[in-house]
């Protein structure tokens, strides 16, 4: 399985949960704890900063 590293590679999934539909793009492998970034209202998955989503677990604490 290939581990997608950069954000605009990953492609736009969908979840429903209730009546409401969710976006998100996956990075990284599939253990360990998942960060959630949630954007504002009326914002798209392409307004966030590269930086933020593909910065290295050493570079957070």
């Amino acid at each position: 399985m290939t581990v997608l590293t950069t954000y605009q590679d990953a492609p736009t999934k969908t979840v429903d949960i209730g009546r409401a539909k969710f976006a998100y793009r996956g990075l990284g492998p599939d253990t360990g704890t998942p960060v959630i970034f949630l954007n504002h209202l009326a914002a798209v998955l392409d307004n966030w900063d590269p930086g933020s989503s593909t910065a290295s677990p050493h570079d957070t604490t």
